[in-house]
């Protein structure tokens, strides 16, 4: 997780995380819509359901960017936002 505030005026974290196929995208962005909306947290706008390559799920303060790994790797949004403060968000294990 990237803290955006200091960097950018639209959001105010990214979350970034990658799936083993275009399926497991999709399927992670269904469960984190899910489970936010449980929450009372509803998306506000996403991108890239049906292509599941690179998805976006935005909530305004929160962006969530699910990839394919491979598109995760070319992208490389850790290194276009480098001044951005990562964020340790507990009980995830630790980036590869």
């Amino acid at each position: 997780m990237l803290d955006m505030r200091e960097v950018m005026t639209i959001t105010d974290y990214f979350v970034i995380c990658h799936g083993r196929s275009r399926v497991h995208c999709s399927a992670m962005a269904e469960f984190i819509e899910q489970e936010m909306s449980e929450k009372g947290v509803y998306i506000k706008h996403h991108e890239g359901l049906k292509e599941g390559i690179w998805i976006i799920l935005d909530y305004l303060d929160v962006v969530v960017h699910i990839f394919e790994e491979e598109a995760r790797n070319y992208y490389d949004l850790r290194r276009l936002w480098v001044d951005a403060v990562e964020v340790e968000i507990p009980g995830l294990p630790e980036p590869e």
